[in-house]
């Protein structure tokens, strides 16, 4: 995996008055700060800020401002673990697929014999039943895997 080049996470949300005036800026900065490394992030009061929303004295707008900072933030702290989980549920699916895949040439195996055995049976009436119902079964299992192997459930 490629080295990141983005401010290191975790990323929190900030609303502080901004001088005299009654503004209060949202921004996200940085929860750990490397002032080195974040050099270009500085601002004048010492602050390192990844990104600053805006400047407002209107309740409703900081409040928008602050909810879309936090929604940024939740999403970028989060970014790389969901990632690797939907990689992981990937990688899981595909081996699930994999093994429905060899379970359903097994199952046609059985839905042949049964078939098979059925048909044997047929001039027996206390026997044909009981294979008839196992070819029911194999031929229903068949289609939930089927089903299964093209996403949808049978």
């Amino acid at each position: 995996m490629s080295e990141r080049k983005h401010t290191a996470l975790p990323w929190k949300v900030v609303s502080a008055p901004n001088f005299d005036n009654g503004n209060v800026y949202t921004s996200i900065q940085p929860v750990n700060v490397d002032e080195e490394a974040m050099k270009p992030l500085a601002m004048m009061s010492g602050e390192f800020h990844v990104c600053r929303m805006s400047h407002t004295a209107a309740p409703w707008r900081f409040n928008y401002y602050r909810d879309n900072a936090a929604f940024i933030v939740e999403a970028c702290n989060s970014y790389y673990a969901t990632r690797d989980a939907i990689v992981a549920k990937d990688a899981e699916i595909a081996k699930l697929r994999a093994l429905l895949s060899r379970a359903e040439e097994y199952v046609i195996d059985g839905v042949t014999t049964a078939k098979e055995q059925a048909e044997m049976n047929a001039p027996y009436p206390a026997r044909a039943p009981r294979f008839y119902a196992a070819l029911a079964e194999a031929r229903q299992l068949h289609a939930d895997i089927t089903a299964a192997l093209k996403g949808g459930a049978a």
